[in-house]
């Protein structure tokens, strides 16, 4: 994991006029500057060469300790930002962390061929990093009542309490829409304390390690893994979560169990749902090597010291030798100081401050403000995208029509008439399909008890056709589902219960796990009796491509500026059709210089009508003159990005700017 480091101990803390930030600012004085002979206050002005190698030596430290007057976050670059442990509710914008959520449901995901008749593990076929590899399990998530303070930030279940139990404050916020969501979570074989080793030892042999199973006093075997079981803790309400114990106790995890056939041993595991890479601190272990030089010797030659109190907590400086900076101070690599639980600074819920002005996949990204509760120095910006957090349950099925490829101008209304066209075609055909679909059902088959759970016709699959809990027969070797009925607060028409209703998580299962059965697999909402989707994949009357599109505006990529700092890159287009409109005065003149229009407002050649009726409209909607009154069809600046393409034409003493 990597964060783009910004900034490290604040300016409140080491002030120039006080003895710490004095004592600083003579210790860059000293790592810049050579002094003459014995004068410290004397500047030597004659050996230029020698000055350059004095600050080009100790350039590192002289940062160092400048950034020691920097206060700041550490922000983490969008790539890395799965598995953060933070939720951020799609319905009310609630921000907490996992453990704080209800989880009413949720199964195992073996790979889209299995997407309804999922109970043989597999790891999820994926090159993604976060996802290739591991075990995919959905959650369907419940935005619970929970109680924020509004000036520690402290975060507790339920609405009873109305005084934090941290600070004593009555500044708090009640939250908690009640409304369901889901996020899909990707499970490697790592217990909570794998994910922060605070030991090489801790940190070496995984997952093998877990899958051990000792057999004698110096022998192990390789477990096979026979069964698993997604577990649901229940948190009491008015419970702060803080330490790691509760946090390990109270995050919704996968219990693995491992067997030997020779001895029948067994072994289980527990695996949380989630890594939690910045809902806990993970705070590199600093380590003080040999200690700073006295008397032409290392303090502590050979004898390293870890920067760290009794608690495990990092202390600033060696308690040896007194070093706090690199070469003699160094950080060890994945290996990391006592786990806690960090602080959303943030208001609850978010407000609008927190949205970026960008966006991943298609969602708006928000900025999480993660602080450490005892090192003020570790401070977190989190670019959480929407996409890697909370989604809404979709209330009927959504055509996956895709325009590959294609990027348009957010002006071109003719290429927007032509997708809406497209769009409305397919949605026709879904309500046909779902019609015929129904009728077919009724007469046919029925609807089996699995199906139809979301909507009329339609069953979004989060727990739906996924095992919960499961295990490998030893004498069939096939996995039997032992879970129990799928649990939701959401109706079948949509509404919002008071109270969890329950449902068939499969319409039949296999002879082999129930010999009353004359079905030969697990089957859970029915594709042929009801429209079924989820995230990735979609019944066949649902899967409609569009392959490119039109467009009637022709547009020109002139830069592509990369962030660094958030891990993004931003691509600069123009669009040559709204320029050539601007420069020859209206739609019309173009649309007529380029042969594809008559001066009468009719359309000439293959050009569609409705297209230029579509355009002269859009154009007839603004000013057609900036401030200056001077003939501008103010129409086709582009507004995006936070410019105001449109307002810049009517108002010519604004220039263009790229943010």
């Amino acid at each position: 994991m990597m964060l783009w480091r910004v900034s490290n101990m604040g300016y409140k803390d080491n002030r120039f006029n006080s003895s710490q930030g004095m004592e600083i600012v003579n210790e860059i004085f000293d790592l810049m500057f050579v002094t003459e002979g014995n004068d410290p206050n004397q500047l030597n002005k004659v050996d230029l060469k020698k000055q350059v190698q004095q600050y080009r030596g100790n350039i590192v430290n002289i940062v160092n300790r400048m950034r020691k007057f920097v206060t700041g976050y550490q922000q983490v670059p969008i790539a890395e930002t799965n598995s953060s442990g933070v939720h951020v509710c799609p319905h009310c914008m609630r921000r907490d962390f996992i453990w704080n959520w209800e989880v009413t449901d949720g199964g195992h995901y073996s790979d889209p061929n299995n997407w309804n008749a999922s109970v043989t593990p597999k790891t999820w076929p994926s090159r993604i990093v976060g996802e290739g590899n591991r075990h995919c399990f959905p959650l369907r998530y419940r935005c619970n009542h929970v109680t924020t303070c509004n000036k520690c930030k402290v975060t507790w279940r339920g609405h009873g309490k109305s005084t934090c139990p941290e600070c004593n404050s009555s500044d708090v916020s009640k939250v908690g829409c009640l409304q369901e969501s889901y996020a899909v979570h990707f499970v490697r074989e790592y217990t909570m304390i794998d994910n922060f080793p605070q030991s090489f030892g801790d940190a070496l042999g995984l997952p093998e390690k877990n899958r051990q199973i000792i057999i004698g006093r110096n022998k192990t075997v390789m477990g096979q893994f026979t069964g698993y079981e997604l577990v649901i803790p229940s948190v009491p309400d008015g419970k702060v979560i803080e330490t790691f114990q509760d946090i390990e106790k109270y995050t919704p995890y996968v219990k693995f169990t491992y067997s030997d056939k020779k001895t029948g041993r067994t072994k289980t595991r527990n695996y949380p749902v989630s890594e939690l890479n910045y809902a806990i601190s993970k705070q590199n272990l600093k380590v003080c090597k040999m200690g700073l030089m006295q008397n032409g010797v290392y303090y502590h030659a050979g004898r390293p010291n870890y920067l760290r109190d009794y608690s495990g907590d990092p202390t600033s400086e060696c308690s040896i030798c007194g070093a706090k900076d690199p070469p003699t101070v160094e950080e060890i690599p994945s290996v990391y100081y006592r786990p806690r639980a960090m602080r959303i600074t943030n208001p609850q819920p978010l407000d609008t401050e927190a949205l970026t002005p960008y966006s991943f996949k298609g969602k708006p990204v928000y900025n999480i403000f993660l602080e450490s509760t005892v090192n003020k120095d570790y401070k977190i910006l989190l670019p959480l995208p929407m996409e890697r957090t909370l989604n809404k349950i979709p209330d009927k099925p959504t055509p996956m029509m895709l325009r590959r490829g294609v990027l348009n101008c957010p002006n071109d209304v003719g290429g927007s008439i032509e997708l809406e066209d497209r769009a409305e075609q397919v949605k026709e055909q879904l309500e046909e399909a779902m019609n015929k679909l129904t009728a077919k059902a009724q007469s046919e088959y029925g609807y089996g008890p699995a199906d139809q759970q979301t909507s009329p016709g339609f069953t979004f699959l989060i727990a739906e056709g996924r095992s919960r809990k499961a295990y490998l027969d030893p004498l069939s070797l096939k996995w039997i589902d032992e879970s129990p009925d799928c649990v939701s607060y959401r109706g079948m028409d949509g509404s919002l219960l008071a109270s969890p209703r329950t449902y068939a998580r499969w319409n039949h299962i296999p002879r082999y796990a129930d010999p009353n059965s004359s079905h030969k697999n697990y089957l859970g909402p029915n594709p042929q009796t009801n429209i079924i989707q989820d995230w990735v994949k979609s019944s066949n009357t649902l899967a409609n491509v569009e392959e490119g599109g039109v467009s009637y505006h022709r547009i020109n990529r002139i830069d592509v500026i990369t962030d660094e700092m958030v891990g993004t890159t931003t691509e600069i287009w123009e669009c040559l059709t709204c320029k050539g409109i601007v420069q020859k005065g209206s739609v019309l003149d173009y649309r007529v210089g380029k042969g594809m229009a008559n001066p009468d407002g009719t359309a000439k050649g293959n050009f569609p009508q409705k297209v230029l009726d579509a355009e002269i409209a859009y154009e007839n909607k603004y000013p057609k003159q900036n401030a200056l009154g001077n003939p501008v069809p103010t129409a086709w600046g582009v507004t995006t990005g936070g410019q105001d393409g449109k307002e810049m034409l009517m108002n010519p003493v604004r220039r263009i700017r790229i943010d």
